[in-house]
C-alpha cells in the first residue's frame, strides 16, 4: 500500500512534531503521483515560494542524487535540514517540458491550523490547513475559538478552504463537520473484518454553523481526515 508506511521510533517524533504546524524545511507539501513525488502545493512566503517552485513540479534529484523509487518520508528527509542550510533540488516541470534546478535556503515554516479571511460583510473564508494540533483537545479549543468569531461577526456565507489539508485527527473532523449538519447524521463509517460497520454521527450539542450558505473547496492536497471517500491520497509538509 503505497499510502502506508513504517516509522521508527525517531521518525513518529518527527511525525507528531509537523503537528504543531511548525518546522524546518522549504515550505511545500509533497504527495504521490503516478508513484512520483510531486508538488502538491507551496506555502505563501515559503523559502520554496521565493525560489519559483510551484505546485506540480515532479522531484528528480535532491543534492545530486536521484529520488527515484524513493517513498515520500525517504524524500523528505533528503530535503529536511536545518534553518539557514541549502539544498539543491531538480525538478521536473510538466508545464513547460523541461527539467528547473531550485536552491533553495531552509527556513523555519510556520502553518496556522485555521483563520478567518473576511470576504466582504456576509461572507468569510475560513481556512483550515490541518485537523492536527498538539493534542486533539488543542486543535478543538482553536476550533471553538474560531466558531465563535464567525458568530460574534454574523457571517451568512461561508467559504470552507480545505485545499491543501493534509488531514489529522479524524476525531476532529467529525467534531468539525457536527457544526455544519444535522443531529444523527452519519458523517464517517469505518469498516473492520471483525466488527463490521461502525458510524460517526454529528455530534448533538454542535450545529453552530447550520444556518449558513456554505462552499467548500478541495484540491488535489486535500487528504486523509480532510477528504472523506477520497482519503487515498497520502500527503506531506516538508
Amino acid at each position: 500500500d503505497p499510502n502506508t508506511v513504517y516509522m521508527n521510533s525517531e521518525d513518529y517524533v518527527k511525525y507528531k512534531k509537523s503537528f504543531e504546524g511548525s518546522f524546518q524545511g522549504i515550505g511545500v507539501r509533497l504527495e504521490y503521483t503516478n508513484s512520483v513525488v510531486v508538488v502538491s502545493d507551496v506555502f505563501d512566503g515559503s523559502p520554496a515560494k521565493n525560489a519559483g517552485v510551484q505546485a506540480g513540479f515532479e522531484f528528480l534529484e535532491v543534492d545530486g542524487k536521484s529520488v527515484a523509487n524513493k517513498t515520500i518520508d525517504e524524500v523528505v528527509e533528503m530535503v529536511r535540514g536545518t534553518n539557514g542550510t541549502k539544498v539543491s533540488i531538480k525538478f521536473y516541470d510538466p508545464v513547460n517540458d523541461e527539467e528547473v534546478t531550485k536552491e533553495i535556503t531552509r527556513g523555519e515554516i510556520k502553518v496556522e491550523a485555521m483563520r478567518v479571511i473576511e470576504k466582504d460583510n456576509n461572507t468569510a473564508i475560513l481556512e483550515v490547513s490541518r485537523f492536527t494540533e498538539t493534542s486533539p483537545e488543542a486543535w478543538r479549543a482553536k476550533w471553538d475559538q474560531t466558531v465563535t468569531q464567525i458568530q460574534a461577526k454574523g457571517y451568512k456565507n461561508i467559504i470552507l478552504d480545505l485545499r491543501g489539508n493534509t488531514g489529522g485527527y479524524l476525531d476532529s473532523a467529525v467534531y468539525a463537520a457536527s457544526d455544519f449538519l444535522e443531529p444523527g447524521k452519519i458523517i464517517v463509517t469505518e469498516r473492520t473484518r471483525s466488527d463490521g460497520d461502525k458510524n460517526q454521527t454529528a455530534l448533538s450539542n454542535k450545529q453552530r454553523l447550520m444556518n449558513k450558505n456554505v462552499v467548500i473547496l478541495v484540491n488535489g492536497g486535500t487528504a486523509s481526515a480532510s477528504a472523506g471517500p477520497r482519503a487515498r491520497r497520502w500527503s506531506a509538509r516538508r
